[in-house]
């Protein structure tokens, strides 16, 4: 029996037979296999806020076995948010976001631990609540909150997760603050609209592709769009690509 156990210990880990028919599908690819299927599980990612592109992101994480998911955020359901979000329902209104998203996210795999904080992220708290973290993750459409995990990712040197959606484009890059480019280093800002306006669906579209990001890079082949802007044009259905170009001399990485 001990050898048995030891040989299963061999070929599958620390993963229950029962995560193993769970991730079956992606355990078959042949670049994939039970070596990233236990690097996801043992990895922390640290999500800013509850908006719908990084609660899509959140969603499709753990369905594909996150181990440990850290969201934070302040605000409450409203009415908007259930026109957008796949995850708020109408008797959550009012409701803390972190509370309702911690509930939906277990529900969907009691195999990773959610944890949801209902507070503001600022340079204070920011070093204290990403401890530990692989990768963070944020909406460029909060700019001012990319800004605080730009800065929390130079000191910590861990790769920062970008995305946005503009009406019916959506973009994602991946920086390595401390080490490549950083935020601040780029015109990634400088592209964002004031338009409020934008396509629901856009926001499971590049939620589903930023959690795609963060398997690569929590799995072990490291990212793939690492300064590089994917953008994805939902009007014509096809994708667009630049390379991320050093703006000018950065203050912050200078401080560093």
């Amino acid at each position: 029996m001990e050898i048995l156990k030891n040989l299963s210990l061999a070929l599958f880990g620390n993963l229950s037979p029962a995560e193993l028919a769970r991730y079956d599908r992606q355990l078959r690819l042949a670049d994939w296999g039970v070596t990233a299927q236990e690097k996801l599980k043992t990895s922390t990612v640290f999500i800013a806020g509850t908006a719908g592109l990084v609660s899509a992101a959140a969603f499709n994480m753990v369905t594909a076995g996150v181990g440990h998911v850290r969201i934070v955020d302040a605000q409450r359901v409203s009415l908007q948010d259930l026109g957008d979000q796949m995850l708020f329902r109408e008797r959550d209104l009012n409701k803390p976001k972190v509370v309702i998203l911690r509930q939906r996210l277990q529900e969907a795999n009691p195999f990773s631990e959610i944890v949801c904080l209902e507070r503001n992220i600022s340079d204070h708290n920011i070093l204290k609540i990403t401890q530990g973290a692989d990768l963070l993750l944020a909406d460029l459409n909060e700019p001012e909150t990319a800004a605080v995990l730009n800065r929390a990712a130079i000191k910590i040197k861990i790769p920062l997760l970008l995305a946005w959606i503009q009406e019916m484009r959506g973009y994602i890059v991946t920086l390595k603050p401390g080490q490549g480019l950083c935020l601040n280093c780029t015109d990634l800002s400088d592209k964002i609209s004031r338009s409020k306006a934008m396509m629901a669906p856009m926001k499971n579209v590049m939620g589903g592709l930023m959690a795609l990001e963060a398997l690569h890079i929590l799995g072990g082949s490291g990212p793939v769009l690492l300064e590089r802007l994917l953008g994805y044009d939902g009007e014509l259905c096809h994708c667009l690509e630049e390379i991320v170009k050093k703006k000018n001399d950065c203050r912050i990485c200078q401080e560093k």
